[in-house]
């Protein structure tokens, strides 16, 4: 028997898979026909402040390499660029150095679909801690698909210079809690959860991302502008 308050209440019948009998429930089922709905969407995650180097590489031009020297400097630097060019603009070079920042895919397929395929172009990310993560892009159902592999690589750790002194860090240290093995994954711990989450799948990425990695390095170069040569005599 039920209630007036049950009667004005949406109700729904819900069966387990496998079982006969179904069962009356009380509630609001906000079902999403949507797959990705289902699914955590982020793929991965690397600040910018982290990486040192990136390399996108074309399958039929030449590579584009970025870089900063420091995690502080603020912005990286177009390498190779020949005599007689310059960059065109600082912050386009400078945004490739996110190109790993809140990686969200909008499509995913099986990686075995791919195993095969030639990458219609490569990029690899350094950073300062030695986390290596290299993505090969392949065209796929009229679509770029990104395949993701990560490494440790400890020739490659940068050790960060000191900005405080001694006396300063022991100091700092003393009014800082103890921060243990436990808080947080090694980055060799890192690069092996990104392994496990990502060896079996190519991931669609939005299209911002998929711009980052489909530079050319001649759209990153201008030709020097010479002066005239009555501005030149005059200085």
């Amino acid at each position: 028997e039920r209630s007036a308050s049950q009667l004005n209440a949406r109700q729904y019948y819900v069966r387990k898979s496998g079982e006969a009998g179904a069962l009356l429930v009380e509630g609001e089922l906000n079902v999403s026909a949507e797959p990705q709905d289902w699914v955590d969407p982020d793929v991965v995650n690397v600040a910018t402040e982290r990486v040192r180097k990136v390399t996108i590489t074309p399958a039929d031009g030449s590579a584009i390499v970025v870089s900063k020297e420091k995690p502080t400097d603020n912005f990286f630097s177009l390498e190779n660029v020949p005599t007689g060019f310059t960059a065109k603009s600082h912050s386009v070079i400078s945004s490739l150095g996110a190109v790993l920042l809140d990686v969200e895919f909008e499509n995913v397929a099986a990686a075995s679909r791919v195993q095969n395929a030639e990458p219609v172009s490569t990029a690899e990310i350094r950073t300062f801690d030695g986390l290596v993560v290299n993505a090969s892009r392949y065209a796929l159902d009229d679509e770029h698909f990104v395949r993701f592999e990560f490494a440790f690589d400890p020739a490659s750790v940068v050790t960060p210079e000191p900005t405080t002194t001694d006396d300063e860090q022991a100091d700092e240290n003393a009014d800082t809690p103890a921060v243990t093995e436990d808080d947080e994954p090694s980055v060799a711990e890192e690069a092996g959860q990104l392994n496990d989450k990502t060896a079996n799948w190519v991931y669609a990425l939005p299209d911002y991302k998929n711009r980052m990695l489909e530079k050319r390095f001649d759209d990153m170069i201008k030709p020097i502008e010479e002066k005239p040569a009555a501005a030149a005599a005059e200085q």
